[in-house]
């Protein structure tokens, strides 16, 4: 049975969230390579 109503909102939101989750070693190394601060915000938030 596929999700429906908000049970399906949250499940896709979830998905597509979990799609662009960098790992915390890849955060790291962006930040370090260019002083990326979007990397650091990233890693700041998690």
């Amino acid at each position: 049975m596929a999700p429906s109503g908000l049970t399906g909102l949250l499940t896709r939101v979830r998905d597509a969230l979990a799609a662009d989750a960098h790992t915390d070693a890849e955060l790291v190394r962006e930040y370090a390579a260019g002083r990326s601060e979007p990397a650091f915000a990233e890693r700041a938030r998690q």
